[in-house]
Formats: C-alpha cells, sequence, structure tokens
C-alpha cells in the first residue's frame, strides 16, 4: 500500500506531505470498535455502564492513530512492526467484551449444548475426559496445550513476517477478521461452557502441576463466562495451520499436531462442550473464505478514506521535497 505525498510549494521551496491511509487490517479493528460501539448507544438502558467501553474505543483509536503518525514521522521499521501487530493487541480486552453484549438477545444457551453432548455419547465427556484421564502429567500436558494457542497465533504471524513478508499483511488480517467474526457470534450466541455452566465440584479439576496452576491464573485474568461456541481456540487454530502450510511450511507438521492437543485440552479443562469443537472445526473454512473476500474490499478503502473528509487529504508533517515523486510504502 503505498502513501500519496502531494506537492506543494511554499516560499519557492518544494516541500510535500503525507496522507493516512489506514491498512486492511485497522479497517478491520475500526469497523468491529464502530459496530459495538453502536450496540452500546441503541442498548444504552439495557446495558448500563456504557461510558466505559466507549471510552475503551477512544483509547484503543488514539493508541492506532499515534502508531500510524509516529510511522509516517519516522518510517521506522520498529514502529511499523507495531502498528502491525497493534490490532491483535486489543483481542484480549474486546473478548473479555463480549461477555457485557452477550446477553442482549438472549440468555445462555449451554442448556441445549449440554444435551447436545449427552445425546451423542450419552455422559458429558467434558466431565468424564478429566476423570479417567487423572493423572497429574496428563493434565500437564492438556494445560500447555491449550496455553499454545498464544504462542501458536505470534509465532506463525511472526515466521510469516519474518520470512515471507509479501504475505503477512494478508494474513494478519485473515486471523484479526476471524477473531471478529468469532466475536460476534458469541455476542449473538451466549455460551458460557462447563466450567462456568456445571455447578461444583464437576466444573472443577484436581489439583496439578505448575502448567495447570499458571493456566487457572490466565483463566482468571482474562477468561469470562463467553466464547465458548463456537470454539475460536479450535477455528483460529486451523486457520493458523492453513496460513502455514501457505507461507510458513516448516511449522506446518508442528501447527496439526498441535491443533490435535489442543482440541482436546478444550474439552478436558472444561473450556468448551464436546459441540464446540466440531463448530470451531466446521467455521474454520467459512472464516478464511470470508476474510479473504473482504481483504479486497478493505484494500479499496484503505486507499482512499480521506477524500470522504477533505479533498485534499489530511496532510502530516511537512518536509523539505528533494525528489517530486518520492513515495512512502506504509
Amino acid at each position: 500500500m503505498f502513501l500519496s505525498l502531494p506537492v506543494t510549494s511554499m516560499e519557492n521551496e518544494r516541500e510535500f506531505t503525507q496522507v493516512i491511509r489506514f491498512r486492511p487490517v485497522e479497517w478491520a479493528l475500526l469497523v468491529y470498535l464502530v459496530f459495538t460501539g453502536l450496540l452500546n448507544i441503541v442498548y444504552f438502558k439495557t446495558l448500563g455502564a456504557t461510558w466505559v467501553h466507549l471510552g475503551a474505543r477512544i483509547t484503543i483509536f488514539s493508541g492506532l492513530m499515534l502508531l500510524i503518525i509516529l510511522q509516517i514521522r519516522f518510517n521506522s521499521r520498529f514502529i511499523d512492526f507495531l502498528r502491525s501487530f497493534y490490532p491483535l493487541a486489543t483481542l484480549g480486552y474486546l473478548y473479555g467484551e463480549t461477555d457485557f453484549y452477550n446477553n442482549i438477545w438472549h440468555n445462555y444457551l449451554d442448556a441445549w449444548f449440554e444435551k447436545t453432548d449427552f445425546f451423542i455419547f450419552g455422559f458429558q465427556p467434558s466431565i468424564r475426559f478429566s476423570e479417567v484421564f487423572h493423572w497429574t502429567w496428563f493434565q500437564e500436558l492438556m494445560s500447555l496445550s491449550y496455553m499454545s494457542y498464544f504462542l501458536m497465533i505470534f509465532g506463525v504471524l511472526w515466521a510469516i513476517y519474518r520470512f515471507n513478508r509479501e504475505y503477512f499483511n494478508r494474513s494478519i488480517f485473515i486471523v484479526l477478521q476471524s477473531f471478529f467474526f468469532y466475536y460476534l457470534i458469541f455476542i449473538v450466541f451466549p455460551v458460557q461452557g462447563p466450567q462456568f455452566w456445571f455447578p461444583a465440584p464437576l466444573n472443577g479439576l484436581p489439583e496439578g502441576g505448575v502448567f495447570h496452576k499458571l493456566l487457572r491464573f490466565i483463566q482468571s485474568v482474562g477468561e469470562r463466562p463467553t466464547g465458548a461456541f463456537p470454539s475460536s481456540h479450535v477455528g483460529i487454530s486451523v486457520i493458523l495451520c492453513y496460513l502455514s502450510y501457505q507461507y510458513a511450511r516448516p511449522l506446518f507438521r508442528w501447527m496439526l499436531g498441535i491443533l490435535v492437543l489442543l482440541s482436546c485440552s478444550a474439552v478436558y479443562i472444561k473450556a468448551h462442550y464436546f459441540i464446540d469443537i466440531v463448530g470451531g472445526l466446521l467455521t474454520a473454512p467459512l472464516m478464511i473464505l470470508l476474510t479473504t473476500s473482504l481483504l479486497s474490499l478493505f484494500s479499496e478503502r484503505s486507499r482512499e478514506w480521506v477524500r470522504t473528509l477533505h479533498p485534499a487529504g489530511i496532510f502530516l508533517f511537512p518536509r523539505r521535497n528533494r525528489n517530486r515523486s518520492e513515495r512512502t510504502m506504509l
């Protein structure tokens, strides 16, 4: 994506100015923030405390604009890297926020998912799994497998950024937009998952080792009664397998192995029903199709968005122009 640099004349010296251009991944973030922000406004009386969430949107947008301005001003590779990954850094907050929105239209649907699992197996797999495989070493393996999800996201995208950079913007857009699609599903179809739905002690696990305790700490900080169906852990992992096969082939076999273990661990630690795992596997190809279709739309919008605000664009940081044809790549 290239940034147009209109040429002006000032005191007989040539100068150029730069125009803000949002990348597709930034468009995806902004559209999601605006849409969920409208939910705050439309359902103000139902939700309550909406000003906190509207304020968070202003903060996220301000951070994005700061990185864009710094990148334009200094043209730094490090700032470019931060700008690329900044939208991903908002996912933790935005995921937890789905718990704020997910009862606008429905109460929790866990009863149906619980019955579906029982209909398929004749028992609750999320309960029976940990009862049968109760060994500490297995519990540690499941905990580590579930936490590896976060490393998978960064690892695959970093590998593409480092070794196949021409496909990085495409890859990070597919991942981020898929997350946002999953978040919208979580809002419309609220499912807590076994760890919140079943009463104690059925929703717990025996005391484990280091990885189990670390996982419980992470969940206590970031987990909310939301986002069980479909399993975004499984869905995003399938998407990462696809991206690794396309653009980081040496990682593909590792991603497949982690995907299998992660799918098992999601049920084992009672984060998901079995049917959630099926939902993640089935929705992943649809997410790839939808996001790749949207990519061309956002790419086009990122070229000329400022024309609707000002015919000449938004100008930043006048500089001495030594080359009339100079361009800055963003």
